[in-house]
């Protein structure tokens, strides 16, 4: 079956026989060329050196004023997203950046810059508005609850960035970059015309007026569009290639250590209030390692909460929470909060300390994990082609990763069929056992065990 064009190009067709039958219909080659005369001039003008001499500067140019704007923008966007005063402090000065005239900027400028840099000025006071919004708006849009998960296992604000803000908006943010790299493309070229430095695509276009020569005007517009175009392109290119991430094998293998000792949680008079309720009141509640706590209170009732609390991601509004001989802590979430754009192991690697590096020792932990859970065909398969079912073991294999101290656990078995259910149980089992961890488990339904001591508890006073 033969492809039919694109109406890209069918489009591009229309405008190059519309441009012929006008050229035909004026008939003054001088004022209106047609598209053969004007292919031919541009061929004079790609067979001479100032030809890439001007193309180049103006990218480079246009590649600086990009890279000042985005020095800019960006940190202004992440203090701005932290900070509702510097957001609104930023927020005039952004409107003004976006409403001034081209014209009026480069009418101070020529005042106050030489040739050179007028150009790059122009371009990036032109962008800088266009990417602080875009950015914002990126991180704004970003899950907050994927933000509170990294945090919660550590993760620096560069990993935060690169593995949680970036993969979940990177399309939005791609959109921006073409859009302000379009504005700006022009706004370069403009300012060449005005300030006349000695090369650039504007600067020859100004030349090409000033000795009215049209077609050779029209050439240089024609160059100026068609690298907007391949622009614009280049980056849709990069925007729907997946982003690769390369995980590392350590040097040197780390050992898991399996260290036994009395773990304890003692929370005394907790309260916390919500606009609505009172969730907790003068709570009191001791819990050890020396059995499996299980939370099987009624819905509604603070479970969440208290997990929450726990892992200091809701603040108490008074009491005391003590933690004896606790010095990690994994969650294994009740809304699952998996990276979309990360697959399976990734996703399971992500909360170790080094990530994206990992030892031997912890590779084939996460191998023993995914084979375990029946996770093994979904290995390297993002998490977003996965089934509820299928995330929730990959969230509750993110928990027992690291073999923590203390280990949060919120209806980790939900879309779980029963006879997985029961190997993944007996599994944790045994886990626990060996290292003796603190779990907290709050679940709705009856959690049978054979080898763990349970301490139930069916309700908060």
């Amino acid at each position: 079956m033969k492809s039919r064009p694109s109406p890209a190009w069918i489009s591009i067709a229309a405008i190059v026989l519309l441009w012929q039958l006008a050229a035909d219909r004026i008939q003054h080659p001088a004022l209106f060329p047609s598209v053969l005369q004007l292919i031919k001039e541009i061929a004079v003008l790609a067979g001479s050196l100032p030809f890439y001499q001007s193309i180049f500067l103006t990218i480079l140019r246009g590649f600086e004023a990009f890279l000042l704007a985005t020095l800019i923008a960006l940190p202004a966007s992440v203090i701005a997203l932290h900070s509702s005063f510097w957001k609104s402090f930023f927020h005039p000065l952004v409107v003004i950046l976006r409403s001034i005239p081209v014209i009026a900027v480069v009418l101070i400028a020529l005042l106050l810059l030489t040739p050179t840099n007028l150009p790059i000025i122009i371009g990036c006071i032109t962008m800088l508005p266009i990417l602080y919004q875009n950015f914002l708006s990126a991180w704004e849009n970003t899950d907050p609850k994927l933000v509170e998960m990294a945090r919660f296992y550590r993760k620096s604000l560069l990993q935060r960035f690169r593995y949680v803000y970036f993969l979940q908006s990177k399309e939005l943010l791609f959109a921006g970059l073409a859009t302000a790299i379009g504005f700006g493309w022009r706004a370069i070229i403009i300012g060449e015309v005005l300030s006349s430095p000695s090369m650039g695509i504007g600067a020859l276009m100004k030349k090409s007026q000033a000795y009215i020569d049209m077609p050779g005007l029209l050439s240089w517009t024609l160059v100026a569009i068609t690298w907007g175009f391949v622009a614009e392109k280049v980056i849709s290119l990069v925007a729907t290639q997946p982003y690769t991430i390369r995980i590392n094998q350590k040097t040197k293998s780390s050992s898991i250590q399996l260290a036994k000792a009395i773990r304890k949680v003692s929370i005394t008079n907790l309260n916390y209030i919500t606009e609505t309720s009172q969730v907790f009141k003068q709570f009191n509640l001791q819990l050890d390692n020396s059995k499996l706590s299980i939370l099987s209170t009624p819905s509604g009732t603070g479970k969440t909460t208290l997990l929450l609390i726990l892992a200091d991601l809701l603040k108490k509004n008074s009491g005391k929470i003590d933690l004896s001989k606790i010095l990690s802590c994994s969650y294994s979430f009740q809304d699952k909060r998996l990276i979309s754009g990360m697959t399976t192991f990734q996703n399971i690697a992500f909360v170790l300390p080094d990530f994206p590096s990992i030892s031997k020792t912890e590779a084939e932990r996460i191998e023993m994990l995914i084979n375990k859970f029946e996770l093994t065909a979904y290995h390297s398969s993002p998490v977003s082609t996965l089934s509820g079912g299928e995330q929730q073991r990959v969230a509750l294999a993110r928990a027992l990763i690291m073999q923590s101290d203390l280990i949060l656990l919120d209806e980790p078995l939900t879309g779980i069929d029963h006879a997985l259910k029961s190997k993944i149980i007996e599994f944790m089992e045994q886990e626990f056992m060996e290292y003796n961890p603190l779990v907290i488990w709050a679940t709705h339904e009856p959690l049978k065990t054979k080898q763990l001591e349970q301490l139930i508890i069916t309700k908060f006073e």
